[in-house]
């Protein structure tokens, strides 16, 4: 006879001192019959039955709290499953998120060397400074150069007259 795993559950749960009792009391009965063992029979009869009754409905429940942990552990997979993603797309967003601030730094510097540049007003007062001294310059020249026509058609007449006096 094999026994299944509800069945053995039940004898090994199950208290072989109760089929005892009920057994002598059947077979004193049977010796000497008496409504007082009769009652006592039964009512270690219907005793052993509710025992079983209420082995039988603990079995259920727990066979109904393995399944229940069974489908919240299936639970937990695919909660596991969908952290796992969520936490790769958020991986991933981290990095991009790096790359812009990476290039928000870069800007920044960029930014930074254009404003120590002089403004284009700033520019364009140097330009016309310079075109002013540039003016200068070349007035500053004409007027040297002028001179030094001057002087050299001076130094000439100085040299044609020395030049008659000696």
């Amino acid at each position: 006879m094999i026994l299944d795993e509800e069945d053995l559950k039940i004898r090994v749960s199950y208290d072989n001192r109760q089929i005892k009792k009920l057994y002598s009391t059947y077979i004193e009965y049977k010796k000497q019959p008496s409504q007082q063992l009769l009652e006592q029979f039964n009512l270690e009869l219907w005793s052993i039955e509710q025992h079983f009754k209420k082995h039988e409905l603990m079995s259920k429940i727990t066979l109904r709290e393995v399944q229940g942990l069974e489908v919240r552990a299936q639970e937990q997979v695919k909660e596991m499953e969908e952290i796992t993603q969520n936490i790769q797309v958020l991986k991933q967003d981290l990095e991009q998120a790096q790359q812009q601030r990476s290039h928000y730094a870069q800007y920044d510097e960029i930014a930074n060397e254009i404003l120590k540049l002089p403004s284009p007003q700033e520019y364009e007062q140097r330009l016309e400074t310079i075109q002013m001294e540039i003016q200068a310059l070349e007035l500053e020249h004409e007027q040297l150069e002028s001179k030094k026509q001057l002087k050299r058609t001076q130094f000439r007449t100085a040299i044609l007259q020395l030049q008659e006096i000696l």
